[in-house]
């Protein structure tokens, strides 16, 4: 189970990635936020093409030494033995590069193992998200970690992903609309459209404090399993809250509730009233216990 202070960075971490328009701001995200869960001495990200291996954008943070000069991404993609694994799991994947045998490696392989070495990477986490409409995919790289990623590491990571796969795209100023589909966001689409429309008159929803802290992770694109997880409670004790909470703002779906609640300015004006706005506080929807 996650404590309060880890579920309050996680939600800081998601924030920041949505705010992350430079390269500065990713690099902050990644070393610092990400960092926090899974500590690691570099990080690399990129966009490439999953089929041809071809790289479009690659950023690299933490490293003095220009592991990315040394070592040109599309090679890196073409010769990591990580990826394979990847695109069949989709899932995190760590692996301590040191300990590749020959035997299991080409010649190329061989001085991809060397060259990440020769910087001092022994080991590195993997993980990405897939855009099917566009051919591209995002990736990240967390190397030179001081152990063997843990489950609760896995699962914090897997949250994260579409995420940083957003900031990335914001900070290469790539089109998001395609990729949000592929990962089952397509509440953050619509909500992303309708938060460019006239805000209505705010009704007095009086949602309780558990259900607007679970609409805010409905609107980051959690499901209730990973929401259940995040908050220490039931899945079953989330479900009933969205039921509540879909009742109060008079809708048929969590979609349609994202959809409202950014219609009315409610997430930014929480925000604001989190980070102690006095004079947003009287703007909120009511909250009861």
């Amino acid at each position: 189970m996650l404590s309060s202070l880890d579920r309050n960075f996680i939600f800081s971490t998601i924030q920041k990635c949505h705010l992350s328009n430079t390269a500065e701001d990713l690099e902050e995200v990644i070393t610092y936020f990400v960092g926090r869960f899974i500590p690691h001495k570099i990080g690399v990200c990129g966009i490439a093409n999953v089929e041809t291996k071809a790289h479009s954008h690659c950023l690299e943070f933490g490293s003095t030494h220009g592991v990315l000069k040394a070592m040109p991404p599309t090679f890196c993609l073409k010769n990591n033995l990580l990826l394979p694994l990847w695109r069949k799991k989709r899932i995190p994947i760590y692996s301590t590069i040191a300990d590749l045998s020959d035997l299991q490696l080409t010649e190329d392989q061989k001085i991809w193992r060397e060259k990440l070495v020769s910087h001092g990477i022994t080991n590195l986490v993997m993980h990405g998200v897939r855009d099917i409409f566009g051919g591209f995919a995002s990736f990240f790289y967390l190397c030179s970690v001081p152990e063997p990623m843990t489950d609760q590491q896995s699962l914090i990571f897997s949250m994260l992903a579409p995420h940083l796969h957003h900031a990335l795209l914001s900070v290469t100023h790539l089109n998001t609309a395609n990729t949000m589909k592929d990962e089952g966001h397509s509440m953050h689409a619509a909500a992303l459209s309708a938060g460019s429309r006239p805000a209505i008159d705010k009704p007095d929803w009086r949602l309780t404090p558990r259900e607007s802290e679970i609409l805010k992770w409905i609107y980051y694109g959690k499901t209730n399993p990973e929401t259940a997880m995040i908050l220490g409670i039931s899945e079953l004790t989330v479900r009933n809250h969205i039921q509540n909470l879909m009742l109060k703002l008079g809708v048929g779906n969590r979609t349609q509730a994202v959809v409202k609640a950014m219609q009315n300015n409610f997430f930014v004006e929480q925000n604001q009233y989190q980070n102690g706005s006095a004079e947003t506080a009287g703007a909120l929807p009511r909250m009861v216990e």
